[in-house]
């Protein structure tokens, strides 16, 4: 870390820990906002609803030592290139784009499955659909599948064997 970088912390965390006094607190009001004094004159309250304040603001209201409420409502908060921090913060939400593209995979993916089932007979799309696409608890054994059908397990397990080939081979490409 160079000199010149190591100084200019050195002055930031100076300034973070000296306490603001009343005199120094003249851009509060230049900024439009509103100073509340305790009795004994300490400032227990800023209100900056609906100002324009800047990350040097933001650090010398940190400086304020008995400050018990802070009012930044409607603010609007810069850096000095003039990009908001709100613009700044990383959304919990998907954007546009990717809710498009996540909304046009899943009806892809949808098509694609209605597509392959459809090459299958009714049986072997009822084992299909019972078996292998059907959650933990829903999911039916070979045998329930082969009285549901009439046919015995083992014809059950050869259906469900014919439509993992019938859906393998339409996965695959044809040469």
């Amino acid at each position: 870390m160079s000199f010149e970088l190591m100084l200019k912390r050195r002055i930031f965390l100076l300034l973070l820990a000296t306490p603001l006094l009343a005199a120094d607190t003249d851009w509060i009001a230049r900024l439009g906002g509103k100073i509340e004094h305790d009795s004994a004159g300490r400032i227990v309250a800023v209100n900056l609803r609906g100002s324009w304040i800047n990350d040097v603001d933001m650090i010398e209201l940190s400086r304020l030592p008995d400050l018990e409420r802070l009012d930044l409502s409607h603010t609007r908060i810069s850096d000095d290139s003039g990009t908001e921090l709100i613009d700044t913060l990383t959304s919990q939400t998907a954007d546009a784009e990717q809710t498009v593209f996540e909304h046009r995979a899943t009806h892809f993916i949808a098509d694609a499955v209605q597509q392959s089932l459809s090459t299958l007979d009714p049986r072997e799309r009822f084992v299909v659909e019972h078996r292998l696409m059907a959650d933990g608890d829903s999911e039916l054994s070979l045998a329930e599948i082969g009285r549901r059908l009439g046919v015995s397990r083992e014809r059950a397990r050869q259906l469900e064997a014919r439509a993992k080939r019938k859906l393998s081979a339409r996965r695959r490409p044809s040469a």
